[in-house]
């Protein structure tokens, strides 16, 4: 621990490049809920296809989930 604070300190490295996420099962979540998606929004009509994008935008640009990934991330890279 105590050569990493010397090197944040030192400049040698810095957090923002040292982010490396890895989370067991996301790739396989994250692939399964497209094809979930895929094919839910497959049997919509048009407009209800477009009321569904704007859904999923505005659930995605939510204030809370903003928070929640930053905290997210910050708990990660400090494990990490």
């Amino acid at each position: 621990m105590q050569k990493i604070i010397e090197k944040l300190y030192n400049g040698e490295i810095y957090p923002a490049e040292q982010l490396n996420v890895r989370v067991y099962g996301y790739e396989e979540a994250r692939e399964n809920a497209g094809q979930a998606h895929d094919e839910f929004e497959s049997q919509l009509c048009q407009p209800m296809k477009g009321e569904l994008d704007e859904m999923m935008i505005s659930i995605c640009m939510s204030p809370a989930l903003k928070i929640h990934r930053l905290l997210w991330m910050g708990l990660s890279w400090a494990q990490g």
